[in-house]
């Protein structure tokens, strides 16, 4: 602390000698020798309001390094790992079918979906966003010769290689990334161009991967479907927070006993990706966490996605059943922008919850995704909405909505990254690199 205020005191004199004060310590002796005790007595007073005044400005100036020291350390850390280490390695879970494109289709006009997939009614029906009409029923997602696929960078094993389009890749997290063409880190990755229907680039994209927070995408989309009453409240339990803080899963950090709104709730399960908001809503809106995974499960058949996709908790906390392809997450993601409410939840970048006893002020949130790409302004367009996730077992992975600046709009989803910064450079590069 002593060396973060030295050099504040040092500046301080500094200036005090360069306007004419003459040291802090010492004034000239012989100016002391010849003056009166009252003009003593005068410079003494003078030596101690300078000492003040230098000491004053020098605690505020601390104080306020401090307080911006820790909220750009905040806003650095949020949503990363809770464990310092990188993981090594990468896991590698049994493909799914080579081509899914048969089993890409939702409920037409009348309501009408395959037989062995049961009709998804939601307990209300809400509004669809301004973008919907740019997507369409019986939606199906296809590989053309245009396609771009990167080749993988796994060989044996958990052995990362070099090959392709990724000779001369970097190795850390800091690494400069230009263009998907140059390097692409997830090992598995789709990008959409939604309009099209068509995939314009991908990596692994039918293999099963962990989701995990990309998970309380479909979480908030289902539970915001069941939600019956807006204004219902919810009162954080203890084992809501012995299961948060035992399984070291992000949160919002409310306490036992502390109770706040639906809307506290989904912008609490989506900024902080905290695992206490996304179990609250759930009870919320279905009764309890298990009811609701049944209804997440029942909407993803009607959408019709991939046999091996299936969630089995809403917080993404890592199961060996909690798993889906990244173009299953996709058209979970595609499902959930075109619902106005859940596109703004997704897409807000910025919220403090409401003001509790035990939080007088509110608990600041904010989405690190968004707050990272919204200082790519290289990118040609917006991303409009996005979801990180992480585990040892999942590693990075993150969801986003794009609009082109053409008015073409994009879906990414990208898993099985190295590093939080890394991820997002991915979306980056990929929008960069192939949108129109």
């Amino acid at each position: 602390m002593f060396s973060s205020i030295l050099p504040y005191f040092v500046l301080v004199y500094r200036c005090m000698k360069h306007v004419g004060f003459g040291t802090v310590t010492s004034f000239d002796d012989r100016q002391l020798r010849r003056a009166s005790i009252y003009e003593r007595r005068e410079a003494q007073l003078r030596r101690r309001k300078i000492l003040t005044l230098a000491l004053v400005i020098a605690i505020l100036t601390t104080l306020i390094g401090l307080r911006l020291f820790s909220f750009l350390m905040k806003k650095d850390t949020a949503d990363l790992p809770a464990r310092d280490e990188e993981p090594a390695g990468t896991v590698m879970l049994e493909a799914a079918p080579a081509s899914m494109a048969d089993a890409w289709s939702v409920p037409d006009d009348t309501g009408t979906v395959p037989d062995d997939n049961p009709l998804y009614t939601p307990a209300v029906e809400t509004p669809r966003s301004e973008d919907a009409p740019y997507f369409f029923e019986g939606y199906e997602v296809r590989m053309t010769d245009d396609t771009v696929i990167f080749e993988s960078r796994v060989t044996d094993g958990n052995e990362v290689a070099d090959a392709g389009s990724l000779q001369g890749a970097a190795d850390t997290d800091d690494a400069p990334l230009t263009d998907a063409e140059t390097f692409l880190d997830s090992e598995a990755a789709v990008l959409i161009d939604l309009d099209e229907g068509v995939i314009v680039a991908a990596r692994n994209p039918d293999m099963l991967i962990y989701p995990a927070s990309m998970t309380k995408i479909l979480t908030l989309l289902v539970a915001h479907e069941q939600l019956t009453d807006r204004d219902a409240t919810f009162t954080i339990t203890e084992d809501i927070t012995a299961l948060t803080f035992g399984e070291s899963l992000s949160s919002v950090f409310w306490q036992v006993g502390e109770t706040v709104t639906v809307t506290d709730l989904e912008y609490g399960t989506i900024l902080p990706s905290g695992a206490d908001a996304a179990i609250g809503l759930a009870r919320t809106a279905a009764g309890s966490e298990e009811a609701l995974v049944a209804l997440m499960n029942d909407r993803i058949a009607m959408m019709g996605l991939s046999p091996g996709a299936h969630f089995s908790n809403v917080t993404g906390m890592h199961e060996e059943d909690n798993r889906c392809t990244v173009t299953d997450m996709a058209m979970i993601l595609k499902a959930a922008v075109e619902d106005a409410h859940v596109l703004s939840v997704l897409s807000m970048r910025e919220y403090t919850a409401s003001e509790t006893p035990q939080h007088p002020d509110g608990v600041y949130m904010f989405n690190l995704f968004l707050d990272r790409t919204d200082l790519h302004t290289e990118l040609p367009g917006m991303i409009v909405s996005a979801k990180t996730g992480y585990t040892d077992e999942a590693l990075n992975c993150a969801a986003s909505y794009f609009i082109s600046d053409s008015g073409k709009h994009y879906i990414c989803v990208t898993a099985l990254g190295h590093g939080s910064r890394r991820v997002v450079m991915d979306h980056v590069n990929l929008y960069n690199t192939y949108t129109r």
